[in-house]
């Protein structure tokens, strides 16, 4: 029974990473594609071209008042780094961010309550699935969103996370 409930638990994981990249590609080809194409979006992109690209340096921008150094900044640099290409590394950087939301969340569960079983944890998995499989079924593709891109605010509530683990620990 429990080798069952570990292969749901990995299936959840990795269902949780395709189901980013549908939701992604249902995204891109709806009325919804202006979410990727905003200042907001776009802000780690050009940032980065100007830095290491266009070698224009970071001295004329304006930073806004929580510039995302870590972790999406710190990532993101690095994804464009190697991938050289935005839309491939804001793909990428959405499995990234998930992936790490499952693992401190799993994490979280477990610091909190380390007699937590195995249900529990495919439990808050299908939880956060939730929020990714509702812009698939033809909802409002928002919260979803925030959570996958960069400088959306989910590298703040990540870092939450991980002081949540650490506190508790």
């Amino acid at each position: 029974m429990k080798t069952a409930l570990r292969f749901i638990h990995l299936f959840m994981f990795f269902g949780g990473i395709l189901l980013v990249m549908l939701l992604i590609a249902v995204i891109s080809q709806s009325k919804h594609i202006n979410l990727f194409l905003n200042a907001d979006t776009l802000y780690l992109p050009s940032i980065y071209l100007d830095v290491f690209v266009h070698g224009t340096g970071i001295k004329g921008w304006h930073l806004n008042a929580s510039p995302n150094f870590f972790p999406d900044m710190i990532i993101h640099m690095g994804l464009m780094g190697i991938l050289k290409e935005t839309a491939l590394t804001s793909l990428v950087f959405s499995i990234i961010q998930f992936g790490s939301l499952m693992v401190l969340i799993y994490f979280v569960v477990k610091t909190w309550d380390p007699e937590a079983g195995i249900e529990t944890h495919i439990m808050t998995g299908m939880v956060v699935l939730l929020f990714l499989v509702s812009p698939v079924l033809g909802e409002d593709p928002l919260i979803a969103f925030i959570l996958l891109v960069p400088a959306y605010h989910c590298g703040f509530f990540l870092n939450s996370l991980l002081a949540m683990i650490t506190g508790i620990l």
